[in-house]
Order: structure tokens, then C-alpha cells, then sequence
């Protein structure tokens, strides 16, 4: 019987995901990953769903499944899905932090892996925040540590777990609506550290 495919690459509207995570939206799609709005159905809480999508080696066929495009494309693929398996992982050791975003959730299914983030509601990076104060405002040094704290605590449980965070940047932290500040983490940024020899591992 020959394969249909799905006219878009992204999971139609209202597709559950282990029996708990509904796609609501697709909001993006960037590099190994289509992002998705969603809610969690169990804890009635809105979620953002991250799939695991390398668009130039896959195809959705029919049932969701993510397949290969082609035999050539398989190491690569695994490799990659694995990569992405483990960043899960780690972020998630990290759960207990507040100045950190990590997953909620994670798991494997239609041949790929999902994770799951809590939707932080209206957030704004701080390279936008800098944009709107302008070159000649000025705001409460003192204020602005305060709401900075968060990241710099962050980054310290990260030094303490061995991990430099390689890609720190005004678009990597985004400002919540209490004015809290987070830290925004992927493994591509994120590097092993050994004190003892003074080298990335």
C-alpha cells in the first residue's frame, strides 16, 4: 500500500501526545525542532511542546510517525535524535532552579522525541527590554540586579554541575511578567567542564 503524506510537516490541531498533551498551535520551526503551543490535560495548565523535526531528513506519513526520507539519512538521524534525548536529560536535572527554563516532560513517540515546557504566558527577551528603554533612560541599577538574580543563581548551579553555558546573551534571557528574569538553555550552548584539567570535555 503506498504512504500518504500530510500536506504540512506539523501535527494537526488536537493531536494528543501521550495520552495527556494536546497540539494546539505550531508556533515555530527552527532547526531540529518544530515548537508547538499546547495544554496539558491532566494538570489543565497551558504547555509549549518541543518535537523533534529535522525537516531535510524526515517526512510525516500517515499516523504522525516521523519516518526517514531515505536509508542514507538513517545514522545521521539517530545520532541526532539522540542528541536531542539527552538534552532533555540534562535540562532537566535543572528543574529545581528557578532562573533556569526546563522541561516538564519528555518522552519518545512516532519514532521521535517530545519535550515539554511550562508555558511562561507574555514574555519578552532582554535585547527587546533594552530596545524599549532606549539609549538615554534610565532604570534602577539596584532593581534590575534584583530581577537578575534569578539567571546569576542559575548559572551558578550550572558551574557547580561542570557546565558552562557557552551562549549567554541579551536574546537568551527573557523577562517574565513579574519582571523576574530567566535563562533560556539548549545543549548547543551548553558545554562540560572539567575543573581538575582546566578543559572542555
Amino acid at each position: 500500500m503506498e504512504k500518504t503524506f500530510y500536506s504540512s510537516d506539523y501535527l494537526p490541531e488536537r493531536t494528543l501526545l501521550k495520552e495527556r498533551y494536546e497540539i494546539c498551535n505550531e508556533l515555530n520551526q527552527t532547526g531540529d525542532r518544530i515548537i508547538y503551543e499546547g495544554k496539558d490535560r491532566i494538570l489543565r495548565i497551558e504547555v509549549i511542546i518541543q518535537e523533534f523535526y529535522p525537516a531535510a531528513l524526515v517526512h510525516r506519513y500517515e499516523r504522525l510517525r516521523v519516518d526517514i526520507l531515505d536509508r542514507k539519512y538513517e545514522e545521521k538521524f539517530y545520532i541526532r535524535r539522540e542528541s536531542f534525548l539527552k538534552e532533555a536529560e540534562l535540562l532537566e536535572k535543572f528543574s529545581q532552579v528557578d532562573g533556569l527554563v526546563t522541561p516538564i516532560d519528555f518522552f519518545e513517540a512516532n519514532n521521535t522525541v517530545y519535550i515539554i515546557m511550562k508555558q511562561l504566558g507574555e514574555i519578552i527577551t532582554l535585547k527587546e527590554f533594552q530596545k524599549t528603554v532606549g539609549s538615554t533612560e534610565q532604570f534602577e541599577v539596584l532593581k534590575f540586579l534584583q530581577c537578575l538574580l534569578p539567571v546569576m543563581n542559575g548559572i551558578a548551579a550550572l558551574h557547580r554541575a561542570g557546565i558552562i553555558h557557552c551562549g549567554i546573551k541579551p536574546d537568551r534571557i527573557i523577562i517574565l511578567n513579574d519582571s523576574t528574569m530567566k535563562l533560556l538553555l539548549d545543549t548547543g550552548t551548553l558545554r562540560k567542564f572539567s575543573i581538575k584539567t582546566h578543559r572542555f570535555q
